[in-house]
Order: structure tokens, then C-alpha cells, then sequence
């Protein structure tokens, strides 16, 4: 990092800040990190933080009553949190900020702390907080809000991903559709019975259109539930079950691939992924209960990719949305790394 008062040109020419980004286990998360860690085109690494499955400490760590601790975290699974410090720290979820928390007392030189999401303690506590309307954060210089989540999916990737998967997925007829699958999270359940309907629904479309349909699970899926959507699906279909050390994913695949888009609507990263491919995408909703309070309303991100015409509801009617126009995220991207880079000084 230049130091105060250095000119132009030497920050042009120093030496790239170093780069941790932290990834503590949420696919939906992990992927935001790693996407704004490598649109900077600064050197980084990868540091994986492994929660304990149990313990007092760890969930006392986890509220952060035990300050900032590493207590939550399996030592021995992690990344080693060891100098060389680096000088910017990119996390997201509550992981991220304990982890984010205990760096920055032990660096020597404090680093720059980015976190992606809304924190659970102070926002003061980060020197940039990227945020978008699902969160309820007041207004702060210190926070960015962006119109949605941001995500990995370039057209290169979607190019490479294209010409991996066409010749396995080449004797399913067009229009194929793709169905991402999440799972239960906070007021939406995907209980057995609201996966059938899914499958259902999703089936019916593909038969209407003389299709197919490419299904995916994602780490958030019950297995009951997931078996209850296949088993109502008889037209032609390739299905993909998620495992974390699944030799090949075709996730991207499928996104490189698909003619449209159906996503349970509590996965605002799938949501938005699919979005990113320029498909019309269709959200399945399975919100359940509606609760009061709390930092959190996708509901909002639902409301932006209508607004945007990025996106429909998946109803009984089965109407498909028009192709939306630019695919989302450009500008967001763009908008948070013209932030961080301002955090060292530096113009795009």
C-alpha cells in the first residue's frame, strides 16, 4: 500500500495489495467473494474457515460474546490465519465477519475489511460494507447498496461451460429448462409436498413445449424432497445430485445451456446466476410463513429482478417472461470495485 501524500504514478507502479478472501462455507456467499476478489485483478487467497459442529465456546464465539475469537472455527480443517498479513480482507455471512474481526487485531498494520452482505455487529466495524435492498441497513458512507447480488457469471465462463457439456447434453431436445433447486431457509420451506408441485409444474412445461428439463439439487436440498421432484418428472431430463466434492458440476452447464430458467425463489444467488445467462427466468415460490423483524428480506431482490425484467413468477398458468435485455450485475461489479480500489487510493 502507497504511503500518505504518494503520488500518482508510484501507486500506479507499487506493488498490488494482497488479497484474503475468506471463504467460510455458504456456496451463495463464497461465490460473491470470489467474484469481487478476482474482478480486481489483484493477487488474493483462498482462506476456507470450517465451523465447529459443536462446543460452548463455538456458540458462544459465534455470538460474539467471546470477542474476536477464532473459537468457532475447526483449526485443524481451516486455512492457517498466519502472517504475511494482507492489507484487504473480502468476507460475507457471520463467518466472515468473526474471522474478519480477529485479523484485524492481530495485523500488525491493519487491513482494509470488506464484508458482502449485512454484519451482524456494527457496520462501523468494516472500512466497506456491499449491500443490497434485502438488507435493511441505514445509509452510510461506509456501505454500498447495489441493485443485486454479485456473481461469477461471465460470458467466458458461460463460453467454456458451453462447449464442456453440449456433446453430454446433446440428445435432450430444445427448448431445455432448467430447474434449480434450493432449499429451506428462514420463511421458505421445501418440504416434500412443495417439491412435488414444483415437479409437477416444471414437468407440464416441458411437456407443453415438447422439451426437456436439466435439474439440479444445491447443498441446502433435503434429500426427501429433492427424490419427491424426480419422481414426478417422466419427460426427457438430465438430473444432477450436489456434492461437495462432485468430480464434475454441471451447474455452469446448465446455465451455458438452458432456453429458460426455474428457480426456487429463496436462493437469491441461483436466482440471480440465472438471470446473468439473458433467459427468461421463472421463480418458484416457497414461502410458507411470514414472519416479522430481522435484517433480511429477499422479498425485496424478488421485487428488484421483476422491476428490472429480469424475471416472473412461476405459477399455474406456466407463461414464460419475455428474454430480459442486458443481463444484471455489470454495473454492480463494476460499482464495488471502483470502492475498494478507492480504499487504497487508486482511480479506475
Amino acid at each position: 500500500m502507497s504511503p500518505p501524500g504518494a503520488s500518482t504514478a508510484a501507486r500506479r507502479t507499487a506493488a498490488p495489495p494482497l488479497i484474503w478472501a475468506l471463504q467460510s462455507g455458504s456456496v451463495g456467499d463464497d461465490q460473491q467473494v470470489l467474484a469481487l476478489a478476482e474482478a480486481l485483478g489483484w493477487p488474493f487467497e483462498v482462506k476456507r474457515l470450517v465451523r465447529r459442529s459443536g462446543g460452548i465456546r463455538a456458540r458462544l464465539a459465534r455470538k460474539g460474546l467471546l470477542g474476536a475469537s477464532l473459537a468457532c472455527f475447526d483449526s485443524a480443517r481451516s486455512s492457517p490465519l498466519t502472517p504475511p498479513w494482507p492489507a484487504l480482507v473480502i468476507g460475507a455471512s457471520r463467518g466472515g465477519e468473526l474471522a474478519a474481526a480477529w485479523i484485524a487485531r492481530r495485523a500488525g498494520r491493519r487491513p482494509r475489511l470488506v464484508h458482502l452482505g449485512c454484519p451482524k455487529g456494527s457496520p462501523r466495524g468494516f472500512d466497506l460494507i456491499v449491500a443490497t435492498p434485502q438488507h435493511a441497513l441505514p445509509p452510510c458512507d461506509n456501505v454500498l447498496m447495489n441493485d443485486l447480488p454479485l456473481h461469477r457469471v461471465t460470458p467466458a465462463r458461460l463460453r467454456r461451460a458451453a462447449a464442456a457439456w453440449a456433446p453430454l447434453l446433446a440428445h435432450l431436445p430444445p427448448p431445455r429448462i432448467a430447474v434449480l433447486v434450493g432449499g429451506d431457509h428462514r420463511d421458505y420451506v421445501l418440504d416434500p409436498a412443495t417439491a412435488r408441485r414444483l415437479g409437477r409444474l416444471a414437468n407440464r412445461m416441458a411437456r407443453a413445449c415438447a422439451g426437456s428439463l436439466l435439474v439440479t439439487d444445491s447443498a441446502r436440498t433435503d434429500s426427501a424432497a429433492y427424490a419427491a421432484l424426480l419422481d414426478e418428472l417422466d419427460v426427457p431430463l438430465h438430473a444432477h445430485r450436489w456434492r461437495h466434492d462432485a468430480a464434475a458440476n454441471p451447474y455452469l452447464g446448465y446455465l451455458a445451456l438452458a432456453d429458460r430458467f426455474v428457480v426456487t425463489a429463496e436462493s437469491t444467488s441461483m436466482l440471480v446466476e440465472a438471470a446473468a445467462s439473458g433467459r427468461p427466468v421463472l421463480m418458484f415460490d416457497t414461502r410458507q410463513r411470514r414472519t416479522q423483524g430481522g435484517r433480511r428480506d429477499i422479498g425485496r431482490i424478488h421485487e428488484r429482478l421483476l422491476a428490472l425484467g429480469h424475471a416472473g413468477w412461476l405459477d399455474e398458468t406456466l407463461a414464460v417472461p419475455p428474454a430480459p435485455g442486458a443481463p444484471p450485475g455489470g454495473r454492480d461489479l463494476e460499482r464495488a470495485v471502483a470502492r475498494v480500489r478507492a480504499l487504497f487510493g487508486m482511480a479506475d
